[in-house]
C-alpha cells in the first residue's frame, strides 16, 4: 500500500508541475525577453535582478501558478480521502 502511495504522490508532483510549467511558459513571455524567460524557469534567483515593476508582475503569476497546484493538491487529497473512506471496514483488521 505504501508503494502505491508514493506513486500516486511523484504522479501528483509530475502532473503539477508540467502543469505549472505550461502556465509559465503561456503567460510569461509577455512580461519578460526568451533569455530571461529560460533563466527564469531554471533558476528564480534572477528575478532580484529584474527591475521592481516587473517583480510584482512575475511574482503574481508565479503565485497564480501556485494557486494551479493547490487545486490540484486538494483535488487529489479529495480523491485519496474518498477512496479510503470506500475501504473503511466497520470490524478494523489487527496484524496480531
Amino acid at each position: 500500500m505504501i508503494q502505491l502511495r508514493m506513486l500516486g504522490a511523484m504522479l501528483g508532483v509530475a502532473v503539477a508541475g508540467s502543469l505549472v510549467n505550461g502556465y509559465l511558459v503561456d503567460h510569461l513571455p509577455s512580461l519578460v525577453s526568451p533569455a530571461q524567460l529560460n533563466i527564469l524557469l531554471k533558476d528564480i534567483s534572477i528575478l532580484s535582478t529584474f527591475p521592481k515593476a516587473q517583480q510584482v508582475i512575475v511574482r503574481q503569476v508565479f503565485g497564480e501558478a501556485y494557486n494551479i497546484i493547490i487545486k490540484i493538491v486538494l483535488g487529489v487529497a479529495s480523491v485519496q480521502f474518498c477512496s479510503v473512506a470506500l475501504m473503511w471496514r466497520r470490524p478494523q483488521l489487527t496484524l496480531f
